[in-house]
């Protein structure tokens, strides 16, 4: 029957079985009979004088060329140039530009008069509108908002632009994107930015380079192009119409168009830099540095150069050397030796220049004006932001003398990050949470005021905020930032941004599944960008979740699917890598105290002062600082030790001094550090009100593993003491906490180790109704 014949002609394809129905219509094949009030059709002439292609266009083609007069085919062939939708006002706007231009008075051998005569312009939009009525009406056109259209199908789109004669394309393109050009205003074209420059591309063999006026726009329009491709991550595309630009250029463009030459030039590098074009980048940016230019207009390309020794090459070395080098062109010196002394002596200059004034007032200080200070703080931001993980007393005794300027000459948009690791220096260092997160509020404000980037703020997050704000608000802020700085094309800072989520998001209790499938795409992402350093510092916490979710061997050493545990120690050795190192020590002491192994934890608790000193302000000095307290305290109580006693109180204050000072992911941790002195004290209730009050308070604030482990403790001193009903209960929910946050393996330690007590003691809970604390 008719069902089969269409279907082996068109493989099921429906758009193609209801243009070749409308076809079979048309050729008069296919009819509906008034006699029978049934459709008739000839399966013989069906089969032999109907055929379809596999491109349907061709089908498409036939119809537009055999149904539709030629006005109509005329703003199909517009429509198609431009791409997703058009309305009739810009149709008929075109279509009278290229009626004026004799060249263009035929699209396809048709006059363009009957439709684009000398009316008036009222006239030429109802004969556009009847002709886009007419599509709609055949199916060829939508309309959804009863103002813009858009084609049906691809093919529609398609067949109608394969009408347009192969010779005029290119130019007519060209005609079209000048048009549109005249038309639109400027924030239309912003809006429109990527089909008008598309359409005069197409074109640009058309245009002489010759004519300077002509080539100097449209260069500028594809550096715009570029510019929002880059905002929207597409670098691929970026580069496109980077290049395009550039080839627009004049040979003496540097001497005849330098402000444009340069902001072509430091693009691409950067465009270069995002796509890893290591040649290209070099090349872009030795044409800036070799120029006779004055060094201001060179800040950029060194930054550039900065970026790809520091976090693409891993040669934390060459890049502050071409810091302190552009600086030094600048007249702003720093040492190389002896930094320390000179960080004491800019931290009593910073002190005396703040003297009498309120931090959170600098936010309202005259802004900087001078271009040359500007470009200044501009190098000394870069460097201060390569430099913090690698050199930190360089960063900060750069920060401080940008906090200086920011003072005596201006608050500028680089004050963000200069208030920012001050803040880091107050808080982690001085140990001034109040004023640190002070200085914090300030660098949003500043970025805020000049309407700037995370970036700018990355340290209050990282170093600072978690200090007062609950880290899953911190968290969930630097996902936020990661979005934002990726489509600003600020790569390196959002994939540091996702690592620190990452890490953020295991310390704050979020389901372990979850972080995984989180962390496996950062790490593709960091493999993506060749980002190798940032990657490794994934890889301790990445397989310490697979350990939890019971996906290793040994839970206990960070060995598994993602990184064998003595590689990754003995790299970071060979490269003095002291980040990547205490990152897995922190990770192995977290394993060996979950895991029981008390020996190992306590021996490397001894050098965790070395974690704390790599990680100066970061939440990670905290969330240590609580295993280290109750390895501590764990080997006090197994030894009867002075020693690990003593240890164990001096942690318990400096949490207490950190929760004082307003530190409230520390409350639960205080609160069982008060229990496990109660509980050495041999003061029962104590331990039972400090310990129901760590439960409560991590219930509180959504720490569901802090919380385990609370229960976990708790239940195993009530056992100790002979609270069996308590310890029971206590030990029941700390197993069903640690299943619904995904620790799958450390909820097996548990059961396993006191099955012997559980199994005996399930029914008597079941009976009584006892219910998680």
């Amino acid at each position: 029957g008719l069902a089969q014949i269409v279907h082996s002609k068109t493989h099921g394809n429906v758009f193609a079985v209801i243009q070749f129905l409308n076809n079979m219509q048309l050729e008069g094949i296919l009819y509906f009979c008034i006699g029978t009030l049934m459709w008739k059709w000839d399966e013989d002439e069906v089969q032999s004088d109907m055929y379809v292609t596999e491109n349907v266009a061709e089908m498409m083609i036939f119809k537009l060329k055999n149904t539709l007069s030629p006005d109509v085919r005329n703003i199909l062939q517009i429509g198609a140039c431009l791409g997703g939708q058009f309305d009739p006002s810009t149709l008929s706007f075109i279509a009278e530009r290229l009626q004026a231009t004799k060249n263009e008075a035929s699209l396809t051998g048709q006059e363009l008069s009957s439709m684009h005569d000398s009316s008036t312009c009222g006239k030429q939009r109802i004969s556009v509108i009847q002709c886009l009525n007419h599509c709609l009406g055949q199916g060829l056109l939508e309309c959804h908002d009863g103002l813009n259209y858009q084609f049906t199908h691809d093919q529609v789109s398609a067949a109608a632009f394969s009408l347009i004669p192969q010779e005029k394309r290119d130019y007519l393109q060209l005609r079209i994107g000048q048009a549109l050009l005249e038309k639109l205003s400027d924030i239309e074209l912003e809006r429109k930015i990527f089909i008008v420059v598309d359409l005069l591309n197409r074109g640009v063999s058309f245009i002489s380079r010759d004519n300077d006026k002509e080539c100097k726009l449209l260069a500028t329009l594809n550096l715009k192009a570029s510019r929002k491709a880059m905002r929207s991550s597409a670098f691929t595309s970026a580069e496109s119409y980077i290049k395009i630009g550039i080839s627009l250029l004049g040979p003496e463009h540097w001497s005849c168009q330098t402000a444009l030459s340069l902001e072509m030039f430091d693009t691409a590098a950067k465009i270069a830099l995002c796509n890893r074009n290591w040649n290209d980048m070099k090349y872009y940016l030795n044409e800036i540095i070799c120029q006779n230019l004055p060094t201001e207009n060179k800040v950029s390309a060194y930054i550039v150069k900065m970026n790809y020794f520091f976090y693409h090459q891993h040669f934390p070395q060459e890049g502050r050397d071409i810091a302190l080098d552009a600086l030094s062109k600048f007249g702003v010196i720093f040492p190389k030796k002896h930094i320390k002394c000179a960080l004491i002596k800019e931290l009593i200059k910073t002190k005396f220049f703040l003297r009498g004034k309120c931090i959170s007032k600098i936010r309202d200080h005259f802004v900087m004006e001078d271009e040359r200070k500007m470009c200044i703080m501009q190098l000394m931001e870069s460097l201060v932001i390569y430099t913090n993980s690698t050199n930190p007393t360089l960063s900060f005794l750069v920060n401080l003398k940008m906090v200086q300027w920011s003072v005596c000459h201006g608050i500028s948009r680089y004050s963000a990050v200069a208030f920012s690791v001050y803040g880091l220096f107050l808080c982690g260092i001085m140990g001034n949470i109040a004023e640190g997160y002070e200085c914090a509020k300030v660098a949003k404000a500043i970025v805020e005021e000049f309407n700037g980037i995370p970036e700018s703020v990355f340290g209050c997050n990282a170093y600072i905020n978690h200090w007062v704000e609950p880290i899953h608000i911190v968290e969930k802020r630097f996902r936020q930032d990661y979005d934002v700085l990726m489509r600003t094309g600020n790569i390196s800072v959002a994939l540091a941004s996702r690592r620190i989520s990452n890490q953020m998001s295991l310390s704050s209790g979020r389901p372990l599944a979850s972080i995984e499938a989180d962390t496996a795409i950062t790490s593709r992402e960091l493999e993506e960008h060749n980002n190798e350093r940032l990657r490794n510092l994934l890889l301790p916490m990445w397989q310490f979740v697979l350990n939890l979710m019971g996906q290793s061997n040994d839970p206990q050493i960070l060995t598994g699917k993602v990184m064998q545990q003595d590689d990754l120690l003995r790299k970071s050795e060979e490269n003095k890598d002291y980040l990547l190192k205490s990152t897995i020590n922190f990770h192995q002491i977290w394993a060996a105290f979950y895991f029981g192994d008390l020996e190992y934890a306590g021996a490397l608790v001894k050098d965790i002062q070395n974690i704390q000193s790599t990680n100066v302000g970061s939440f990670l000095v905290w969330r240590c600082a609580l295993f280290d307290g109750l390895t501590a305290f764990a080997l006090a109580r197994k030894h009867q030790s002075y020693k690990w006693k003593k240890h164990a109180a001096k942690v318990t204050s400096k949490v207490r001094r950190w929760v004082e000072k307003g530190n409230v992911n520390c409350k639960h941790i205080l609160f069982m550090f008060e229990g496990e002195m109660a509980a050495l004290k041999g003061k029962n209730e104590t331990v039972r009100e400090k310990y129901s009050a760590a439960i409560s308070t991590a219930a509180r604030f959504g720490f569901i593993h802090d919380r385990a482990l609370a229960n976990e403790l708790f239940g195993i001193h009530m056992l100790e003491i002979g609270e069996t009903y308590f310890a029971a209960h206590c030990l029941k929910s700390a197993c069903e906490l640690y299943s619904r946050w995904g620790a799958t393996a450390k909820e097996k330690h548990l059961s396993d180790k006191y099955k012997w007590f559980l199994d005996d003691k399930r029914n008597f809970l079941a009976n009584r109704g006892g219910t998680e604390i």
